[in-house]
């Protein structure tokens, strides 16, 4: 039997006079937050994060209340909340005027930073809430089994609503969250994923080196 353990939950604020705009959108911050973590992770030979729905609904109900409160804390329910199954959980709590920003400062704090590139942890949830012009997010890391095994986030750009973004699982669906245009479902064991600059199309790469492109995207 393998003992679980809760890793290091950490707190984070980034002080800044720069107030979020009306027109922030959470699936763009939430988007923007993923891909960075699992760009970073790749930097560093870091397998990606699948995002999972459980820990992000998990996630929300937390930022939620924090961003109400306008306060930052750990999730003190973090352990029984978990999906079941868990052997390892982490939690990143900050704030801070944009999503950009709340990265980089999550990443040179040694604590935030070792929880976003531990390569025990292999599934994540990512949501952001508003409050006084600040942005808050909450990061529950997760090793254990997982419910949908989603690579990476990409920028749906101009070819939908503004904010939105497509998801690619390990088994070839796409998913859409606010994009519109092709989705290119039906693609086998999709390794990774990039957007077109105008978020017009996208690439998708196979574990076994091939690769294809959707909507306006060329090799």
């Amino acid at each position: 039997m393998v003992a679980a353990s809760l890793a290091g939950v950490i707190t984070l604020a980034v002080t800044a006079t720069t107030a979020i705009p009306v027109s922030a959108d959470s699936y763009s911050d939430s988007a923007t937050l993923l891909n960075d973590m699992n760009l970073l992770r790749a930097h560093v030979g870091v397998a990606s994060l699948a995002l999972d729905n459980r820990l992000t609904s998990m996630a929300q109900g937390w930022v939620n209340q924090l961003a109400g409160q306008f306060m930052l804390a750990q999730n003190p329910s973090l352990a029984a909340q978990a999906p079941a199954g868990w052997v390892s959980l982490g939690e990143n709590v900050g704030a801070g005027p944009t999503a950009q920003v709340l990265f980089n400062a999550l990443a040179a704090s040694p604590e935030h930073y070792a929880n976003m590139v531990n390569s025990s942890f292999n599934s994540v949830g990512v949501a952001v809430a508003y409050s006084r012009g600040m942005l808050f997010v909450v990061e529950d890391f997760m090793q254990g089994p997982t419910s949908t095994a989603v690579l990476s986030a990409a920028s749906a750009g101009t070819a939908g609503a503004v904010g939105g973004y497509r998801l690619a699982t390990q088994r070839g669906d796409v998913l859409s969250f606010g994009a519109s245009g092709p989705l290119g479902n039906g693609v086998p064991a999709v390794a990774g994923m990039a957007a077109t600059p105008d978020g017009r199309g996208y690439w998708l790469a196979t574990s076994v080196g091939a690769g294809y492109r959707v909507g306006v995207a060329r090799f």
